[in-house]
């Protein structure tokens, strides 16, 4: 056989031709990877802390119509988990050109994703205005603080009434109102001299807005009706003092298509492009869609975060045992409000699982603690809502032991990784008789069984097992069963820990928190419950008795 001969120029040749084919395959791959894009300036966000990356599907997405129907009822994709960044990142809008390709249901879980995802994390937050409905948390971090001017748009006033008061009182500032279509009438109780001007605002153009170093926070109620004019808005230098930027998203099911998303996607990447960060979401449960998994409207929080902005906030300090021993009730209750208003650990990507309203939860899928198959779950107060536990076992294979002695079920297999039993937790192995428990046929009255978790635990042979998430909604037992869970040292096994703790925070409510805090117990996230009765107002401070807190836990 003949050998062949290879000169240097063929050698060279073919290995440029090897590396052009490389690059046109990968291009066909990942056709999106282009950072010459104008809409790609973000990847390479000078901010070394808050950088992210494009967003890019885990699992190839095909496009023809005919799969749409199929892909939708995947529960994996209505959870909208195909919309992942790479790494333990927030989640970033990708250029133009590559979300035009997107189907309806891929853009909408990817706006979704985004007004859900932590860009920033904020050390300083106060609540302010209404719990159920047009409440948010203002950041608090920057220095020095607003004073000046706050600028309310169109139907914002009526849905921020609160935060307005609430403003007011904090920082004394004044408002100017900038109506559209014809002056709304607005009363905000005895705040003197909060309008300090109302002015016609038909167009941007007459927006007559001092920009000056006062001007802190602009609140803004955006409507697809409305969204043009804020766009025009956003072009102009008006927003450069502003530091937090308060929005609530409205889009309208006759603008939930692709060309109506599109606009919400571009505005989205101008508030970006000015360095805005988002710090602080709220799922309002009244704008839920007829897709369960999608709101129609969001409020979202934003912080500038630039070379100018000067922070200064430092970490909140939880008192220790000795001092929480020696406090009033009155005392414990506003740290105890206040510290577990403040988010301790950025979780970058969370998403909710089952219902977007009252009975889902988010789960925060950073890659060290995201569920990963094996996994186990332990959800504690169930009360017929199933959806839960069903989308953890359908959506991350686990392995889920619900729990709930009000039911009036037997121990059974519920579904597919879900297993029921009619037993609640408590600080020890007991049953209490003559407790009411509901099921199918109605209510009547027989002996709840009660059980530490490190019982149950042992029972199902996960004495020693990683718990990826520990779920409590169970109506003030928590207090009792958690310092029990404590000393006996059960849970440092457990990654995520839900409670939706019920109580306004007395000083032995503070001190169980002080206890998680000690095993490494830190809050990524929070949620005031808005369809219980149990909130109220002390000296416009709210005060919410039921908090859902989420928690991971460091020590892992």
């Amino acid at each position: 056989m003949k050998r062949i001969q290879w000169d240097k120029c063929s050698v060279t040749l073919v290995t440029l031709v090897g590396c052009l084919t490389i690059v046109y395959i990968n291009s066909l791959i990942f056709p999106f990877q282009n950072n010459s894009d104008e809409n790609t300036k973000q990847i390479n966000d000078r901010e070394r802390p808050y950088i992210v990356t494009e967003y890019r599907p885990q699992i190839p997405l095909p496009r023809d119509a005919a799969m749409d129907s199929t892909r939708k009822n995947r529960i994996f994709n209505e959870n909208c988990l195909l919309t992942r960044a790479e790494g333990e990142r927030p989640i970033v809008l990708p250029p133009k050109r590559t979300t035009d390709t997107y189907d309806l249901h891929d853009m909408g879980c990817l706006l979704n994703r985004y007004l859900s995802s932590l860009q920033t994390l904020c050390k300083q937050q106060l609540f302010m205005g209404n719990i159920p409905h047009g409440g948010v948390m203002y950041c608090a971090d920057i220095d020095p603080q607003p004073s000046g001017n706050v600028y309310f748009y169109e139907s914002g006033i009526e849905e921020f009434k609160r935060l307005l008061m609430d403003l007011v009182h904090r920082f004394k500032i004044n408002v100017t109102y900038f109506y559209k279509t014809s002056p709304l009438k607005v009363s905000l109780g005895s705040s003197k001299g909060v309008f300090s001007q109302i002015q016609d605002a038909k167009s941007v153009d007459t927006f007559q807005i001092k920009k000056d170093n006062k001007m802190k926070i602009v609140p803004l109620v955006i409507q697809h009706s409305t969204l043009k004019t804020f766009q025009e808005f956003l072009r102009t230098d008006l927003l450069d003092p502003v530091q937090v930027l308060i929005l609530k998203l409205h889009y309208e099911a006759s603008s939930y298509t692709k060309d109506g998303l599109r606009q919400w996607l571009e505005t989205l990447r101008t508030i970006y492009a000015k360095d805005y960060r988002l710090y602080w979401f709220d799922r309002s449960f009244h704008c839920v869609s007829k897709n369960p998994k999608f709101n129609n409207c969001f409020t979202v929080c934003f912080i500038r975060r630039n070379k100018s902005t000067r922070i200064t906030a430092k970490d909140f300090t939880l008192p220790d045992k000795t001092a929480i021993s020696g406090m009033s009730d009155g005392g414990a209750m506003s740290i105890f409000q206040s510290f577990l208003s403040i988010i301790q650990y950025h979780c970058k990507e969370f998403v909710r699982v089952g219902k977007t309203t009252d009975g889902g939860w988010d789960v925060c899928i950073d890659p060290k603690y995201a569920p990963r198959k094996p996994c186990i779950v332990y959800s504690f107060g169930i009360a017929f809502d199933w959806s839960f536990d069903e989308s953890m076992a359908k959506t991350f294979g686990c392995k889920v032991y619900s729990y709930d002695p009000s039911m009036d079920l037997p121990i059974h297999s519920h579904s597919p990784g879900v297993y029921f039993y009619n037993i609640g937790i408590s600080s020890k192995d007991t049953s209490i008789p003559g407790l009411t428990v509901k099921g199918p046929k109605g209510q009547r009255k027989m002996a709840w069984k009660l059980r530490t978790l490190k019982s149950l635990l042992k029972e199902n042979g996960h004495l020693n097992r990683r718990i990826d998430i520990l779920k409590m909604d169970v109506e003030e037992a928590e207090w009792a069963a958690i310092p029990n869970m404590i000393s006996t040292g059960v849970l440092k096994n457990v990654k995520q820990l839900y409670i939706e703790f019920h109580g306004g925070g007395n000083k032995n409510q503070l001190m169980v928190v002080r206890q998680l805090y000690d095993e490494g117990f830190r809050v990524f996230w929070l949620h005031r419950n808005p369809v219980s009765p149990c909130n109220r107002y002390v000296n416009f401070v709210p005060v919410c008795k039921c908090l859902e807190i989420y928690f991971v836990n460091t020590h892992i």
